[in-house]
């Protein structure tokens, strides 16, 4: 088995989220580093206005050999949701198809940067296995929620990390017989 791993290479459909810091004004920027800088920068829910807000990007091709099998799909967030007495809200991961259609993760209620994460070892979106074509047109992300509390203000979680990590095995090399008894292997 094989693992590979792609991050943000650009801006998504979905662009719901604020930016921290404001410019430059793309999203993908502020989720695609290999390691983790947390507060430097990050996406978040709105501060103006309570709701779920949801950023998706677009991400490197994988290299996956075509005919592959793939085991399992794992999107990871690193997320953070202030406290807010009885009150923090949750960050989830994202999954956007080439057809529009999206896969959150469980809700995560998480007081201080965590990484998270989703597995998926069949589609969630057809139900059966996961095919290439579908992986490399996969848009990954996050969501983030944004709450208000009376006397405290709006409280927003926060998304610093996105990548996205596929399990695969690659097809058998073809077999092609000579004509003297001996066999070529193409790999």
């Amino acid at each position: 088995m094989t693992t590979v791993t792609v991050r943000p290479t650009s801006d998504g459909a979905l662009l719901e989220c604020r930016i921290k810091p404001t410019t430059p004004t793309t999203h993908y920027d502020k989720v695609y580093e290999t390691t983790p800088n947390d507060a430097t920068d990050y996406v978040a829910g709105q501060s103006t206005a309570s709701g779920v807000y949801r950023d998706s990007y677009g991400k490197g091709a994988t290299g996956i050999p075509p005919t592959s099998t793939i085991s399992a799909v794992r999107i990871y967030n690193r997320v953070y949701g202030p406290p807010a007495n009885e009150l923090s809200p949750y960050t989830q991961t994202l999954l956007r198809n080439a057809e529009g259609s999206l896969a959150y993760g469980p809700q995560l209620y998480a007081d201080t940067w965590t990484t998270e994460y989703t597995e998926y070892t069949k589609s969630p979106f057809t139900g059966v296995d996961w095919t290439v074509d579908e992986i490399e047109g996969l848009q990954i992300g996050c969501v983030c929620q944004t709450i208000y509390e009376s006397g405290i203000g709006y409280n927003t979680g926060a998304c610093s990390t996105v990548w996205l990590e596929i399990d695969y095995t690659p097809p058998a090399p073809a077999v092609t017989p000579r004509g003297d008894g001996l066999t070529w292997i193409i790999a």
